[in-house]
């Protein structure tokens, strides 16, 4: 099938070369399947903590305030 043969080539341009940042992207992330260090887990359960406890506040709020208006 010639026609096929067409298209590919004409969305797959080989002239073109991928853009500078990202090899350099990719190669200063962490190897995949590293697992975060005891104090990076720390940190995380903490901004969790942190998260839902905003989220609770600001849900307290909105009752609130929706109270207020009926």
């Amino acid at each position: 099938m010639p026609g096929n043969r067409k298209i590919r080539r004409r969305f797959t341009p080989t002239d073109q070369q991928p853009k500078p940042g990202i090899r350099a992207a990719v190669g200063n992330s962490p190897r995949r399947g590293t697992r975060p260090t005891r104090g990076e887990r720390d940190e995380i359960g903490r901004l969790y903590d942190r998260v839902g406890d905003e989220a609770e506040a600001l849900n307290a709020l909105i009752e609130a305030l929706l109270q207020g208006q009926n």
